[in-house]
């Protein structure tokens, strides 16, 4: 083993070798009462490989708050360990992990017992970030906000354990055993060895709206997306609706009177609102649907959210779109002049019954296409034969279009001029 040696006047002092680290960091608050933060451990040499077991101890780093068992309460977040942990049964584990999370007057306590043979135990991974003993959850159970950094107690070497197993038995000297195999090895030992407990602590979380838009779905029916990049006490978004005239200013000058979706009116699609509380990565959410009541204008979006602390926060994001009142807006041929066939191609921006049918310059109908056909918003094409028209010249095309579900339009009409060349 090798150790650092350091020469103060005539004194040999031996530098203890860091060997592991054990990390609180991600300490988020995600409620009116709660905060969450993540437990790590690390190997930082090759002095050891099987992690057996440990009792971590820390509390609030705030001036005259601590923890409190008739205040606060811990959890281990479910399925946040990379441990094998089981339910305690009563007994020690054989193959698996217990962690037992605990609130003592003046600290938090984790303490965790790990399997009787080193064959069961987690490999720690070297110079990585370690491994996840878990997510822990701390609540007031009187609603009040808790603090959201920590401290580890000190001194380590009686507040704090950790220890490990090796595979084989470590000799002193020929036929003398220092140490057998499956023995836990304690990982603070003041001379050679030690552990550097380390609180990363979490920045000042924020939140960022990455996108927000409106589209058009059809049927006087808008779809609202939008993506947040990270969340700050986000309990859930709120949105309002206002018309927009020619004479209005931009989307944040507008008065936004109708309230649209709400998360706290809790029901279905209205849940889909909720917000992550705290955490630095995001969430693609989505409204369906807001029924806008006229086709023909212009509508703005205000996206809002609500804070854990009651504060409605507006103008985090707009979007505008205009409600399209002609249904038939788009129709081509290609080629035209055609010779032999050509292909119609046509848009509607609205579900509707299409008719469409071919009249000569007289009126005369030459050949029906469709008649009351259901066609949902979008784009479409078909083949229209020479054969079916009686001699070279020009001919109309026309559409004609019965929008679903407004009877603000009773019917919406285009005509597409081709000419037939033989």
């Amino acid at each position: 083993m090798i150790v650092s040696i350091l020469f103060y006047g005539e004194t040999l002092l031996a530098q203890p070798k860091v060997i592991s680290k054990a990390i609180i960091m991600n300490n988020y608050l995600i409620g009116t009462n709660s905060v969450e933060f993540d437990l790590y451990l690390t190997r930082e040499t090759e002095d050891w490989k099987y992690w057996a077991n440990g009792t971590f101890q820390f509390d609030f780093d705030s001036s005259g708050y601590s923890a409190n068992p008739t205040l606060h309460t811990i959890e281990l977040v479910s399925g946040s360990s990379d441990l094998d942990v089981s339910p305690m049964t009563g007994q020690l584990p054989t193959t698996s992990y217990y962690i037992t999370p605990r609130v003592f007057t003046g600290r938090f306590s984790i303490t965790i017992a790990g399997p009787e043979t080193y064959q069961y135990c987690k490999i720690v991974p070297l110079d990585t970030v370690g491994i996840r003993i878990g997510r822990f959850r701390i609540k007031t159970q009187d609603n009040s906000r808790p603090p959201i950094n920590f401290k580890w107690l000190a001194p380590y070497d009686y507040y704090q354990a950790c220890a490990y197993k090796i595979d084989e038995d470590l000799l002193l000297m020929p036929d003398v055993v220092k140490e057998y195999a499956n023995s836990n090895i304690e990982m603070y030992d003041r001379d050679f060895k030690t552990v550097d407990y380390v609180v990363i602590k979490a920045p000042e979380p924020q939140m960022i709206i990455k996108n927000f838009k409106a589209t058009y779905v059809g049927r006087k029916k808008v779809l609202l997306t939008w993506e947040t990049e990270s969340e700050a006490f986000n309990k859930g978004f709120i949105i309002a609706r206002a018309e927009r005239t020619f004479e209005d200013g931009d989307a944040p000058s507008l008065t936004y009177l109708d309230t649209i979706a709400d998360y706290r009116l809790g029901y279905n699609p209205h849940d889909s609102l909720i917000g992550l509380g705290t955490t630095p990565t995001g969430k693609k959410y989505y409204f369906m649907y807001d029924s806008v009541p006229y086709v023909g204008l212009e509508y703005c979006w205000e996206l809002m959210y609500q804070d854990f602390f009651g504060t409605i926060h507006g103008k985090m994001a707009y979007d505008c779109i205009r409600i399209p009142n002609a249904v038939i807006v788009f129709a081509q041929a290609d080629p035209n002049p055609f010779n032999y066939r050509t292909k119609i191609t046509y848009i509607v921006s609205d579900d509707l019954y299409l008719t469409c049918f071919v009249n000569d310059l007289q009126g005369k109908m030459v050949n029906r296409i469709y008649e009351n056909e259901y066609r949902a918003m979008g784009k479409y094409d078909f083949e229209l034969d020479a054969k079916s028209l009686a001699q070279q010249g020009l001919y109309n095309v026309v559409f004609l279009g019965v929008p679903i579900d407004d009877p603000t339009v009773e019917l919406s009409n285009a005509v597409l001029k081709i000419q037939l060349v033989k």
